[in-house]
């Protein structure tokens, strides 16, 4: 079936795709990022302070340099507009289960990494996401981290920079995980690439700000109109599209105001949903990447 390539939306909508097409096109390449001197760094909190952008690092115990342990595996988590790198660990609580993670399976603890974009609004601006991915490169070889373990996840703008990065470099990452924006962009590109891909696919049904009419024209692609009626229908599902290995969960979250259901389920900042979410964000992209690493380990 051919894919429509222009789809009506809101204005908010628009402005949110227009960044996240901008990722996917060929343009000027950014300047190479120089890796910070992270080679040292021991356990705790860290903070980056590099040219497009700033970094929190949060370092498990044995994830610190020179630990001698088994390595290590890497979380990458971009926020939203007009957030940071804090306040979308308060909606994720990532790097408290980064550190926990072998309790929920994974063999060994993440770092985890949030990105925080500079200017006015903490937008990401085209570009952005080659720097991101630069420094994911410089963490895991300055510390021996597990380049087969790791994972970028983003929300709402930080969304489009997952799909950015998904259209320009399917292989960069273990798998993907994008939420409430970005499903689009990656509609437009996910049959350019023959790079196995896993991929969450998160989105609230009243979301406000980036239509749902595009997710579920994105389900109907991936998954055929009889599978795609019993994804929207249950709320969740997996599906194939080419290289394509797509897990979609849906919420029936709600924020009052403008956002409605663009929010994180179980999120206790300003983007959290306030009521009608039945689970966790940060559990849920936590297990996905676990069990991404379990099926590209065979």
């Amino acid at each position: 079936m051919p894919r429509p390539r222009s789809r009506p939306m809101t204005a908010t909508g628009f402005v949110l795709v227009a960044v996240g097409l901008a990722a996917c096109q060929e343009g000027e390449a950014g300047q190479p990022l120089a890796c910070p001197d992270v080679a040292g760094l021991g356990a705790g909190l860290h903070r980056l302070e590099l040219a497009g952008f700033d970094a929190t690092v949060s370092v498990p115990e044995s994830c610190a340099a020179g630990g001698g342990g088994p390595a290590c595996g890497l979380i990458v988590e971009a926020h939203g507009a007009s957030m940071s790198a804090d306040k979308m660990d308060s909606e994720t609580n990532m790097r408290r289960l980064g550190a926990q993670a072998p309790a929920h399976g994974a063999a060994t603890p993440y770092v985890v990494v949030h990105p925080e974009a500079h200017g006015p609004g903490a937008q990401w601006q085209q570009g952005d996401e080659r720097g991101v991915l630069a420094l994911a490169d410089c963490l895991i070889a300055d510390l021996g981290l597990d380049g087969t373990r790791r994972h970028m996840a983003g929300y709402s703008l930080g969304g489009y920079m997952v799909a950015g990065t998904y259209c320009q470099a399917a292989g960069a990452y273990t798998s993907f995980a994008a939420m409430a924006g970005g499903v689009d962009v990656i509609q437009q590109c996910m049959d350019d690439t023959d790079t196995p891909t896993r991929l969450l696919y998160i989105h609230g049904r009243g979301d406000r700000m980036v239509p749902f009419a595009a997710v579920k024209a994105f389900i109907a692609e991936v998954a055929g109109d009889a599978q795609a009626a019993a994804i929207l229908a249950q709320g969740q599902g997996r599906a194939r599209f080419g290289a394509l290995d797509v897990d979609i969960r849906l919420h029936d979250g709600d924020r009052p105001g403008l956002v409605g259901g663009h929010c994180l389920p179980g999120g206790s900042g300003f983007a959290g949903c306030t009521e009608g979410a039945d689970f966790d964000v940060g559990e849920t992209l936590l297990d996905f990447f676990i069990a991404a690493e379990a099926d590209a380990a065979g």
